[in-house]
């Protein structure tokens, strides 16, 4: 198996690293009683049979760094590493490690979500966020965790017009897509039973983007395996979010110039929105109360420039708000993007290409040489749909059987995310909703949103959370989440000073300011 440094960034265009994603933490909790049988030393873990798996090595890794893949990972506690491949069927090799520590176990089981296309095993977030954990991150907590390549070794993004063999594999599609997480997890648990002589007390699940996308397969398709669900901008409509990006980057192929104008936009809009939590901080609240118009930008007829936006470049800063639809049916096919997250939309064609494109190529068409720019968005997409559709994607609203073994989903989105589509878990919430009801659907799911973050991690607003504490809360004591403390760093970077705090309020409430005390203190909101 080939180890790469896993993160939640998307590696787009010249080797630009999107921010990765992480947070959690370890709060105490009570545990059932689990019965207790002979523990096996790390380095028989070996010599047992788990089914359809070789286990390549479980050795004890010293307290101290460790360097994987020129990459070194400091401040570890001493841990039994496992490495090992899955093969429910010849075309299936499911790469996968298991850590777990030596001591000082929370008696938890942590499963780590992947990014993107995934193809390595997550071992460190980098930036830390509303996101998730890397594997090394998870075990400095004391967590027993996992992490898979998803069954096939790559990139987050790959290059287009290049054919790649488990793009074509119905098998390695579905591992991708659906299945690998699965078997990560009963492999990781199986393999934390023998090493410590006793089952996990708890399982939880950790995953941002693709990863989040990964925490709701395991809600919707195997509900017994985890207890709470961290499911953070949860790219789980896969077949309709190629759709979204294409539809973005088409905007800026017929519009060359709108990228450089991106930053007036997002002023124009920010300023136009700021305010209408009580608080002018450079962050709006809730943008879909925001009726800021790209047309108060464009220019004087027959003038040009870069203080103003031509009449094709506001009709495009429109598309890219729109959601993209059924030229035939008028149909949504995904949802548009939100005021306040115009600065990174520069990206978007950047991830049409590496993600979208090389899916697009090899599992659908099967023509690397297929062009994003013919794709037709009223045939193509039920072909898509219908092709690959079942399974990569997790979007039935019918949780019913997740809820039943009394799992937890906790979900939440940055509105400042420029590539998902920031209404996305809104719109995912109320189908579940309407398929469950309103305080059935509250008693075990629910969603945060948070104004200013970016895509999993960055942002201009408080984007730092403590996502798994609050799932074990809610798991372990009964303490459902209605509002969740996010704060900003000085530099997103939690070693130096804290900018503010802010409430984060299970939607559809907003934090308002209660007109008095700091408007960096989170105390002076309320959710409303």
């Amino acid at each position: 198996m080939t180890h790469k440094i896993g993160t939640w960034a998307f590696t787009v265009a010249l080797g630009a690293i999107l921010p990765a994603c992480g947070g959690g933490d370890d709060n105490a909790g009570s545990s059932p009683a689990v019965a207790q049988a002979e523990p096996v030393a790390c380095n028989a873990i070996k010599q047992r049979s788990f089914a359809n798996t070789t286990i390549a090595s479980s050795e004890p890794v010293a307290a101290g760094s460790l360097t994987i893949g020129g990459t070194t990972l400091t401040d570890l506690p001493a841990f039994c590493r496992v490495v090992a491949t899955i093969s429910p069927s010849a075309d299936e090799q499911i790469g996968v490690e298991i850590w777990l520590p030596a001591q000082d176990w929370n008696g938890r089981f942590l499963g780590v979500g992947n990014g993107g296309l995934a193809g390595s095993i997550v071992y460190s977030s980098t930036t830390g966020g509303i996101g998730a954990l890397g594997i090394a991150d998870a075990i400095r907590k004391g967590y027993a965790t996992a992490s898979t390549d998803t069954g096939h070794s790559g990139n987050a993004t790959e290059t287009p017009n290049v054919a790649y063999p488990w793009m074509r594999s119905q098998a390695k599609i579905r591992d991708w897509g659906q299945t690998s997480i699965h078997e990560m997890t009963v492999l990781a648990k199986s393999v934390a039973t023998v090493h410590y002589g006793r089952a996990p007390d708890r399982s939880y699940f950790d995953g941002c983007s693709t990863g989040g996308g990964q925490g709701m397969e395991e809600a919707i398709y195997y509900p017994e395996d985890y207890d709470g669900i961290h499911a953070a901008t949860p790219g789980s409509g896969y077949a309709r979010l190629m759709s979204q990006f294409m539809s973005g980057a088409k905007v800026f192929h017929d519009n060359p110039g709108l990228g450089a104008k991106l930053g007036l936009v997002n002023a124009a809009s920010v300023a136009a929105c700021d305010a209408q939590d009580g608080v002018t901080d450079s962050v709006i609240e809730n943008p879909l109360l925001c009726s800021f118009s790209p047309v108060t930008l464009q220019c004087a007829a027959g003038t040009s420039g870069p203080g103003c936006l031509t009449p094709d470049e506001v009709s495009g800063v429109q598309k890219i708000y729109a959601v993209p639809t059924n030229p035939r049916t008028g149909e949504q096919i995904y949802p548009g993007m939100a005021p306040g997250s115009e600065s990174g939309w520069s990206l978007i064609p950047a991830l049409a290409q590496v993600v979208s494109v090389p899916l697009l190529q090899n599992m659908v068409f099967a023509d690397v040489s297929w062009n994003y720019l013919t794709f037709d968005y009223d045939h193509d997409v039920a072909f898509v749909d219908d092709k690959v559709g079942p399974i990569i994607t997790a979007t039935s609203p019918d949780l019913s059987k997740f809820q039943a073994r009394g799992g937890k989903l906790l979900m939440n989105q940055g509105w400042g995310d420029p590539f998902a589509a920031q209404t996305y878990p809104i719109e995912y919430r109320r189908k579940v909703v309407q398929s469950m009801g309103l305080s059935q659907t509250d008693s075990f799911y629910r969603l945060f949103m948070v104004p200013g973050a970016g895509h999993c991690a960055g942002g201009t607003g408080p984007n730092r959370i403590d996502a798994i504490g609050t799932l074990q809360a809610w798991v372990e004591q009964g303490v459902a989440p209605d509002r969740i403390v996010a704060t900003k760093f000085t530099d997103d970077d939690p070693a130096k000073a804290v900018v503010r705090t802010r409430p984060l309020c299970a939607w559809p409430k907003v934090a308002t300011y209660k007109g008095s005390g700091s408007t960096d203190d989170e105390a002076s909101f309320s959710c409303s």
